[in-house]
């Protein structure tokens, strides 16, 4: 819970959105999956050009919504962790010296 908190907190991003882009990327899965179960159950005497298309539209949307929200989330979390690093090394500038010699090494 303290994870989600910290991204929560220091994330420039809004939480709806990539809840949205989420939804996008699990729906389109969904819909990859029924359009193949589609295409399997249709008769033999059908064209399967449709399915075809229809499998192609679906599997590009699925694949721009997963790659853009892994690499927005990806992004957010290394721009967050960077963040951290730098208040942490400001913390240990502004630190006495003899306060550290006293913690030894890492």
């Amino acid at each position: 819970m303290k994870l989600l908190e910290l991204l929560l907190r220091e994330s420039t991003l809004s939480p709806w959105f990539l809840l949205f882009m989420a939804s996008v990327s699990g729906l389109s899965n969904t819909l990859l999956l029924t359009v193949i179960n589609m295409a399997m159950q249709r008769s033999s005497q059908e064209s399967g050009f449709f399915y075809l298309v229809l499998f192609i539209i679906v599997l590009g949307l699925y694949l721009l919504s997963q790659r853009y929200f892994l690499a927005t989330t990806i992004r957010e979390v290394d721009t967050i962790l960077h963040k951290i690093r730098l208040r942490i090394v400001n913390k240990i500038q502004n630190a006495e010296l003899l306060s550290l010699e006293q913690i030894g090494r890492s």
